[in-house]
């Protein structure tokens, strides 16, 4: 153990923190892409979860509003879902989908 009055060691390796994803800025799509998990570092075909999301929220609330008995069309289109890009060996979130970068 380092006494805490030593200054650290500069050939020491200290283990990093856990990424959160790919970069805030990257776009994975709205389709599986074949991706380096961040993870587990294994080269990997992402996994898509698909799921209701604000767009679909809004979109069935204003369809209610027009035509009470259609609201529920909106929750069934797919391209309104948020998209969830995942990695299949260690299943960890890998990023989001979106469709304009």
């Amino acid at each position: 153990m380092q006494n805490l009055m030593e200054p650290p060691d500069d050939n020491a390796v200290y283990p990093r923190a856990a990424p959160v994803g790919p970069d805030a800025g990257e776009n994975l799509g709205r389709h599986s892409q074949t991706v380096e998990c961040p993870w587990c570092h294994a080269v990997v075909t992402t996994r898509i979860k698909r799921r209701i999301g604000f767009k679909s929220g809004g979109a069935a609330v204003l369809v209610a509003v027009i035509a009470w008995p259609l609201f529920w069309v909106p929750l069934l289109v797919p391209g309104l879902h948020r998209k969830t890009h995942y990695c299949p060996q260690c299943r960890r979130k890998i990023g989001r989908g979106r469709r304009h970068a």
